[in-house]
């Protein structure tokens, strides 16, 4: 039994704990969870999508490619570094002073 909610027990096969630690270390859900914002198992930011659309957009080649993003964050910083251009519109001033402190050079932000 792996839950500790009384009541409810919890059950798994030997594969599924490989799975979780997968998720948790490669994908970055630990590291995610502990920053309070979406990155890799590296750290590098990562866009609020479901993992596999992260890595089908990964295999796409964007280089030439400006992008539009109305709300700004990890998914700019993930974009920014696959597209020719991004801009980004942010509503939040508070939020919009954070990410431009990790502004990338290819990058336009606008509050």
């Amino acid at each position: 039994m792996l839950s500790k909610i009384p009541g409810v027990e919890v059950c798994f096969s030997e594969q599924i704990p490989d799975y979780l630690q997968i998720y948790e270390e490669k994908w970055g859900h630990a590291r995610s969870r502990h920053l309070r914002r979406p990155v890799n198992g590296s750290g590098d930011p990562l866009p609020w999508f479901t993992y596999p659309a992260i890595e089908y957009i990964q295999q796409l080649d964007l280089s030439d490619r400006i992008v539009f993003e109305w709300g700004s964050g990890n998914s700019s910083l993930f974009f920014a570094d696959r597209v020719k251009q991004i801009t980004s519109v942010e509503s939040d001033r508070d939020w919009f002073e954070t990410i431009s402190k990790e502004k990338k050079d290819n990058q336009t932000l606008v509050h």
